[in-house]
């Protein structure tokens, strides 16, 4: 309990304690200690200076303190439902407590020291600085809406980190199909990287062949070449010695009739195998449309690759055609050029056989003198027939080299598409590795994201360890409620049960007597008894007063006065 300085007498303050309600002409100690339960030894204490005036409340002796009826009614109603500037209130400590006075007080001439407890009027800083000033019934209310912000607070909680969860939950399932996009663009990357080693191998391959295949042709170009130089240079001989023949011609004429016959035949085979060198330069005509179109068909590929590389089976299947025309190709050039040298070593032979003949009809001339003029005729026309096939050969010589040149140049443009083809798949692969980069920086950004939310949740979780540490203390305050209400709840009983022992005390009854009555009240676990007495004047007029105390607990006092007029 709170206990202030000791008293001192003021000679501006006069005290005037309430009389015993109990008092009559039968007076005895019984009746002081109703009047001490129900009033106690309290005191009007007036103030000359400010006009004031107030309770004074004194216990019965040193080892107690006030605990009257009407103080412990003032108390409680001052407990339950707080002061405001302006009210009579009873002074409390820090913990609620009255605030208790020693002092001293006079009964029947002897000095007695005891406890006192005096109201005052409640100033503005006495309810700023209390903590009891709103009562227990506005601790509750503040409890309701502290509660009630709590439960605002947790719900507006439970809604935001729903809504982180979504956040994150959405964050992680962008986070895996960008996982699995990157797995799926590696997966094509490698995919891409094996398919241009496997192009680049085969196009490589596909060139070595292509370069083998037109060297050896080439070779077989400049041997049909040295074959078509030598066939003119022997042809040249031929018309060399055609000249000689003509010089010596007049004196063999009739020796080379017969032998002109069978030169005839010679010369129509000569024209023969000239004929089958024509039909050999179609065929190389033939076989150079066949490599053009290949390579159109490669550079055809090439451009479809270029705009699709992933595109690799039809690729590979125009591949495989331009191996089946190449091979067709070159078989066909294998077969021309083995029926070229064939013709070539007969025309050879036949020629060697010409010269033989010349040979023979140069020795022959002497004989041959007749026929002369008519060999002569033959012979110019021969000429010309051997000047229009030189003539052809070297027109066939030189589309055949164009032929060449034109290979070459296809050759050219070919390396150059493989050249912009494999440009094409290192900017594919590029593209691929900025996409790639482009995919990380997103992961990255989603990564910062998470963080951040990371970051807003654990300061989340930090303000909620703050409210944490606010409901705890307001726990405790709440603990420390409960104890006085349940304190509070034991006096509600004792006071219960005071009622009901004092509503059970009867009334008088009969005219000019006194009654004395007794009864047993009880409320939840607490009882009470009570005694009581009555007067009734006259028929129309009594009255009554009664006083009760608790059987148990701190044995609180509780009283009743009445009258009754009936009219």
């Amino acid at each position: 309990i709170g206990l202030g300085a000791t008293s001192t007498v003021n000679a501006q303050v006069a005290e005037r304690f309430f009389p015993n309600i109990f008092f009559n002409e039968n007076h005895d100690e019984l009746d002081d200690a109703y009047h001490n339960m129900i009033l106690g030894d309290t005191a009007i204490v007036s103030n000359s200076q400010d006009n004031s005036t107030q309770l004074k409340f004194y216990s019965n002796d040193e080892d107690s303190v006030p605990d009257s009826l009407l103080f412990s009614k003032l108390l409680h109603e001052q407990q339950l439902n707080g002061f405001k500037a302006g009210d009579t209130i009873i002074p409390l400590d820090k913990d609620g407590k009255p605030v208790y006075t020693k002092d001293t007080r006079t009964k029947d001439g002897k000095v007695e020291t005891v406890y006192s407890v005096t109201t005052k009027i409640a100033t503005q800083d006495d309810v700023e600085q209390s903590a009891y000033s709103r009562g227990i019934q506005g601790d509750i209310d503040d409890l309701y809406d502290i509660n009630r912000e709590v439960n605002e607070y947790l719900k507006a909680t439970h809604d935001y980190n729903e809504r982180q969860t979504e956040a994150i939950d959405a964050l992680n399932k962008a986070s895996s199909a960008n996982t699995d996009r990157i797995d799926t663009a590696e997966e094509r990357i490698d995919k891409n990287e094996y398919d241009i080693k496997a192009l680049e191998s085969n196009v490589g391959k596909d060139l070595l062949d292509l370069s083998g295949r037109l060297i050896a042709q080439k070779e077989d170009i400049d041997n049909n070449i040295n074959h078509i130089y030598e066939l003119a240079q022997q042809q040249d001989q031929h018309s060399s010695d055609i000249k000689t023949l003509k010089n010596n011609v007049e004196e063999s004429l009739l020796d080379l009739s017969g032998r002109l016959i069978d030169q005839k035949a010679d010369i129509a085979q000569n024209q023969a195998n000239i004929q089958d060198l024509a039909a050999y330069n179609e065929l190389q005509d033939q076989y150079a449309q066949k490599q053009t179109e290949a390579i159109d068909a490669l550079n055809k590929a090439s451009s479809e690759n270029t705009q699709n590389i992933e595109d690799l089976a039809a690729y590979n299947e125009l591949r495989d055609a331009y191996a089946k025309q190449q091979t067709e190709a070159i078989d066909a050039l294998n077969k021309a050029s083995s029926e070229n040298t064939q013709n070539i070593a007969k025309n050879q032979a036949d020629i060697a056989n010409n010269i033989n003949n010349i040979y023979e009809l140069a020795q022959q001339q002497d004989q041959h003198s007749s026929d002369i003029k008519t060999l002569a005729k033959v012979s110019a026309a021969n000429t010309d027939r051997i000047a229009k096939n030189k003539a052809d050969a070297d027109a066939s010589f030189e589309t055949l080299t164009k032929n060449q040149n034109t290979l070459i140049e296809k050759d050219k443009e070919h390396d150059k598409l493989i050249t912009a083809n494999k440009t094409a798949i290192d900017a594919n692969k590029a593209s691929a590795d900025t996409k790639f980069a482009a995919t990380a920086d997103a992961i990255t950004k989603n990564g910062n994201a998470i963080t951040k939310n990371a970051k807003s949740i654990t300061d989340l979780g930090t303000k909620v360890d703050g409210f944490d540490g606010r409901v705890t203390a307001l726990d405790t305050k709440v603990n420390a409620f409960d104890g006085r209400i349940t304190a509070l709840d034991s006096k509600v009983e004792n006071g219960m049960a005071a009622q009901a022992a004092l509503s059970g005390l009867f009334q008088p009854y009969s005219v000019g007597k006194f009654n004395a009555t007794a009864a047993l009240g009880g409320y939840g676990s607490k009882s009470a008894v009570a005694i009581g007495a009555g007067y009734r004047v006259n028929p129309n007029l009594a009255f009554k007063a009664g006083a009760a105390i608790n059987t148990s607990g701190n044995k609180k006092g509780s009283y009743n006065i009445g009258v009754n007029y009936e009219f």
